[in-house]
């Protein structure tokens, strides 16, 4: 597909957060699944179902999730569903979509609606109801602060080796989703927006997001995930 194809997804600048794409590319032939968690308009969708055999594809907005469906209608290897990753299947969240920011999204217990802002109830998915048994999937999650709750969803899905590309964002000095990989010694952590780098400490998520309008990219995985060691080795041999 050329540039112009991705226009239809209205990004400020292209190309987009290549760090991703670089993973994706590594992943190839090493697993199967790449599941788009939080897919938005579909950018990643449509950039993944060349390379994958399956893509699962998650959408919380319904008007987000009805252009998703259209970008997405003839990639036949891609599933949709219209629903919230959380730590439970089946349950209702009430999120706000801000006004004029889809991106700024918020589950409604995170504050009030503005006047001008929209909220809306949707079903809730966990991970491992999505993710096959066994299956080592690239996964990547960007679900707008509802992050440690989804992750909760994907114990099974990250002990059977999947990897986790998900959103630190500059404005949670907690750095909430970090903090809780950290906290377990099973995990590796990685930055990617400049390579792959090894994390082992809040301050080092702290020093890299300088930025609190931005949402950072950072790498997860079990220390024993096959995935993840080809996604190092390659990294470590194209450096």
């Amino acid at each position: 597909m050329d540039d112009a194809y991705w226009t239809r997804f209205a990004l400020f600048h292209f190309p987009y957060e290549p760090e991703i794409d670089t993973i994706l590319r590594t992943s190839v032939g090493r697993t199967s699944l790449f599941c788009d968690l939080g897919a938005n308009k579909g950018f990643w969708t449509s950039r993944a179902a060349p390379l994958f055999q399956k893509v699962i594809s998650v959408e919380a907005s319904a008007q987000t999730f009805s252009i998703l469906k259209q970008n997405a209608k003839d990639l036949q290897n891609v599933r949709l569903h219209h629903a919230a990753i959380h730590n439970q299947t089946g349950e209702e969240l009430t999120f706000v979509n801000t006004y004029l920011s889809h991106a700024s999204a918020r589950l409604l217990q995170d504050g009030t609606a503005g006047q001008a802002d929209q909220t809306e109830t949707v079903t809730t998915l966990k991970v491992d109801d999505l993710v096959p048994v066994g299956m080592p999937a690239l996964i990547k999650m960007d679900v707008e602060g509802a992050e440690v709750s989804a992750i909760e969803g994907a114990a099974r899905t990250l002990n059977d080796g999947s990897v986790l590309i998900y959103e630190d964002h500059g404005a949670d000095h907690d750095c909430a989703p970090s903090a809780h990989f950290l906290s377990r010694p099973e995990m590796r952590l990685y930055s990617i927006e400049d390579g792959l780098k090894p994390v082992k400490s809040l301050d080092q998520i702290r020093q890299i997001k300088t930025d609190t309008y931005k949402g950072y990219n950072f790498l997860a995985a079990q220390k024993n995930s096959p995935l993840l060691g080809a996604i190092v080795e390659h990294f470590a041999n194209h450096t």
